[in-house]
């Protein structure tokens, strides 16, 4: 009873209250709350209820340990608790994350400090310092720490497009195009380095999106547009590309559909679920015919 109380106690949102309400339900049915909690052990509960509702009110980049120093008054702490918030983000918030690092860093609470990865004709200037990278025919690497001094002074480009996987980022050759990588979920660095973008070169460009065409895929793609408030349009990610490719489809897991079916229906989420298909954005465009204009999207 008092355990029940105490979780009657937090007021909190979102999946962290999805959680608490389904831990009152296993209560209530004499269930196991593993692998979530530690038995009915009220200061450990309040430890990772502390955690959960940090990670979902952090809105800015901040190191593991900034992070564990700040909710737990330890720097190492929240190491311990990393196997189990893993759990719970899976089960109630993305069962596509399977790495503990990567469910701390979809919150922006990373490892390693973040970078954003650029190519394209563009240049920039930080702290006074010129950089071209035109000039330099090679895409470039930006740390977190340099966003906010960075001024864009010009980008030569009709289309600015995110790329969630590290392979097409450097084989998508398109005309006109300026491309950032995202390695999956994009960080908060990307996220300021794009709203730079955007109040650069406003709506004379197009945005776009290419990843993966599957439910972890369209995640992301929806993660992006709604944190960025940028109305980016999918590449790549449609019906006639998973025709086209139908032979290196994969079939759906149950976790696949589950999510697909959460998500608002639309034509291709609609036929990957009648067809049982989903595709890796590594197998698009292998031919290098296909890379040469981008009014084909």
């Amino acid at each position: 009873m008092n355990y029940l109380h105490q979780l009657d106690e937090y007021h909190v949102e979102g999946f962290v209250k999805d959680f608490i309400d389904e831990m009152k339900k296993k209560i209530m049915h004499d269930q196991s709350l593993s692998p979530y909690l530690k038995g009915y052990d009220l200061e450990d509960l309040d430890s990772v209820i502390k955690i959960l509702n940090g990670m979902y009110y952090q809105d800015e980049e901040i190191s593991f340990r900034k992070f564990s120093e700040k909710i737990l008054n330890d720097t190492k702490k929240l190491m311990k608790y990393k196997k189990r918030i893993l759990h719970i983000v899976h089960d109630f918030y993305d069962d596509s994350l399977e790495n503990e690092d990567e469910v701390f860093e979809v919150f922006y609470i990373r490892k390693n400090p973040a970078y954003v990865y650029i190519r394209g004709n563009a240049i920039f200037k930080i702290n006074n310092q010129l950089i071209d990278l035109k000039q330099m025919k090679q895409y470039f690497i930006l740390p977190n720490l340099c966003i906010k001094d960075l001024t864009i002074q010009n980008i030569d480009a009709k289309q600015v497009m995110t790329i969630e996987n590290l392979t097409s980022f450097h084989d998508l050759s398109l005309n006109d195009n300026f491309y950032i990588y995202t390695n999956g979920f994009h960080n908060h660095a990307i996220q300021q380095f794009l709203i730079k973008l955007y109040d650069f070169l406003g709506g004379e460009v197009n945005y776009l999106h290419f990843g993966d065409i599957d439910a972890g895929g369209f995640h992301i793609y929806n993660d992006l547009c709604k944190k960025t408030h940028i109305s980016f349009q999918t590449y790549h990610m449609d019906v006639d590309t998973l025709k086209k490719y139908d032979t290196y489809t994969k079939k759906l897991t149950k976790n696949d559909r589950k999510r697909l079916k959460s998500m608002k229906n639309n034509e291709v989420i609609t036929y990957m679920l009648k067809n049982n298909v989903k595709l890796e954005q590594e197998i698009i465009g292998e031919n290098e015919n296909e890379r040469k204009d981008i009014n084909m999207y």
